[in-house]
């Protein structure tokens, strides 16, 4: 290698020295001390002390990270940091604000908005340090690029919120020097990729433990921009796919607050933290977050009565996300509105399919949550939201067996807005009825369609079974309510009348769930609470 000197062979090692071999650098192998670390002014050590196997090796990462979370402040020594590791602007050892007096954000924009405007007010970016952990969390520009590449390959089929291109162009003009914004959002998806680990609880995960610490610094120092709401949706994601509650539902709400402080939901009325998008990739990511904000909100109250959606309404004058590939790969392409008179020749994407889903899904629990509704006219809104999931049951149902892995988020939430519809008006107990025609006609259709997508859900499993296959790191925690509800009504069924069909489906989901939560914990909730209403429910009412 030109630079180094040449070394007669018999004055030098064996092997390269320990420093060179874990920074990957040429060594010219010399006695004492080679000259790399002779320059370095650090110690040259040439012991063979072996190669850690891969199991050896996950083994200690997983124990620097557990004692990194525990310490307060750390310090990386200059010595250990490798030509491929970044710098960090600006460095600590713990995360802070660096504004004398607090937090940078003016507060009369939130104070007085009309007043801010007035004066023409301004909002600066803060500078916010990265703590250490962070940084140690994240690797060399190597592992960086292995995250990225992993979420793209997995969380993003059912969350394609984030700019792939525009990502990538973020990352390449800001190296070695990375925002806090980017530091977070990177973290949030190394946190999000990751598989439980054995004997410590997701909610007790150091990364997850420091990236959500990292968040609310991030927050107090002002910092506002689409990057912190991608990491905090990550953040709630990961919440719900491990049933960390209630802290999921807080951060879903949390999530909706801050988009609406970007104005995300109606930048035309509403005061804005962001500039308006410069580029059509821009718009659309903004976009694509506020939605992932509306499905995440709906779905934390699925299960939950009475709790209003913290993020509103679809509005009607919203486009839905374009065509994914064309996204993914930074392309303008047309999008149809939410709301159509007619049909359109756009294609809709696996994403606009989950958006419309949501969109059912938020009709059924405003349906659901709604008691002063008129008793006749409740029979008749809850035939007309069935009619609307019925057609896009028919579309979502074919387009699935064509792109299982794309389009099973959008299915299972589609499944869980019906059944959940249905499951009221299945029992004139708990119809809140007066008797009348369209109260026994939403029953015949709820008893129908409980039935019907119960055994749907069956072959949904099947089918994103076998394309799963041994890899489930791809597979989205929003369908597993699906499944509980499906397994949910098969344990109904076989209580009532004994129907072996019904309780070999019950244990096909049952042993669904039992895979799906190797990935995600809250599918072995789910499990518990099968299981719990069999011992203590049904076994009672018997």
């Amino acid at each position: 290698m030109e630079g180094l000197p040449n070394t007669p062979p018999e004055e030098r090692a064996a092997q390269a020295c320990l420093a060179c071999r874990k920074q990957k650098r040429k060594c010219d192998k010399a006695l004492p001390t080679c000259t790399l670390c002779s320059r370095m002014k650090r110690v040259c050590n040439y012991t063979d002390s072996g190669s850690p196997n891969g199991d050896e090796l996950a083994l200690l990462r997983d124990k620097v990270q557990l004692l990194e979370a525990r310490l307060e402040s750390v310090s990386v020594p200059t010595d250990s940091v490798s030509q491929e590791s970044l710098r960090w602007s600006p460095a600590s050892n713990a995360a802070s604000i660096s504004t004398s007096g607090g937090a940078s954000f003016p507060s009369v924009f939130f104070l007085d908005t009309e007043l801010f405007n007035r004066i023409h007010g301004s909002i600066p970016k803060p500078q916010i340090s990265v703590p250490a952990v962070l940084k140690a969390s994240l690797g060399t520009v190597v592992d960086i690029q292995a995250i990225i590449s992993a979420y793209f390959a997995s969380v993003h089929d059912w969350l394609p919120m984030v700019s792939k291109t525009r990502l990538h162009r973020k990352l390449s003009n800001a190296f070695p020097e990375l925002s806090a914004d980017l530091v977070l959002l990177l973290a949030s998806m190394k946190m999000i990729i990751s598989y439980p680990q054995a004997g410590i609880h997701p909610a007790d995960a150091p990364l997850y433990r420091t990236v959500k610490q990292f968040l609310a610094t991030v927050e107090i120092g002002g910092l506002l921009t689409i990057h912190v709401l991608q990491s905090a949706l990550l953040i709630a994601a990961y919440e719900i796919g491990h049933s960390i509650y209630p802290a999921a539902h807080l951060s879903t709400g949390q999530c909706a607050r801050l988009g609406q402080v970007l104005a995300l939901h109606d930048r035309h009325n509403s005061p804005a933290v962001l500039t308006k998008p410069a580029t059509w990739g821009e718009g659309e990511e903004n976009v694509r977050t506020w939605y992932a904000v509306l499905i995440l909100d709906r779905y934390v109250n699925i299960g939950s009565y009475g709790h209003p959606l913290s993020s509103g309404e679809f509005h009607r004058r919203a486009v839905l996300p374009c065509e994914d590939e064309s996204f993914d790969r930074g392309e303008i392409t047309p999008s149809q509105p939410i709301f159509v008179s007619s049909p359109t020749s756009v294609k809709a994407g696996a994403y606009a399919r989950i958006c419309q889903a949501a969109h059912l899904l938020g009709q059924v629990i405003s349906h659901r949550d709604d008691r002063d509704i008129e008793s006749t006219f409740r029979f008749t809104s809850a035939m007309q939201i069935h009619a609307t999931s019925d057609a896009l049951s028919k579309v979502l149902a074919d387009e699935f067996k064509h792109s299982p892995g794309k389009l099973s988020t959008a299915l299972a939430l589609l499944y869980t807005a019906r059944l959940s519809l249905y499951d009221p008006y299945a029992c004139t107990g708990t119809n809140h009825g007066d008797n009348t025609v369209e109260e026994t006609q939403m029953q015949e259709i709820a008893i129908k369609g409980l039935l019907e997508n119960a055994q749907d859900i069956v072959e949904f499993s099947h089918i994103l079974r076998n394309h799963l296959g041994f890899d489930i790191s791809s597979v989205s925690p929003l369908i597993c309510d699906c499944v509980y509800q499906g397994a949910a009504n098969f344990a109904w069924l076989r209580r009532e009348n004994g129907d072996p069909q019904a309780d070999m489906a019950f244990r096909i989901l049952m042993d669904f769930l039992d895979l799906i939560n190797t990935r995600w914990r809250v599918a072995g909730e789910y499990s518990k609470m099968l299981e719990i209403s069999e011992e203590k429910i049904y076994a009672s009412a018997g």
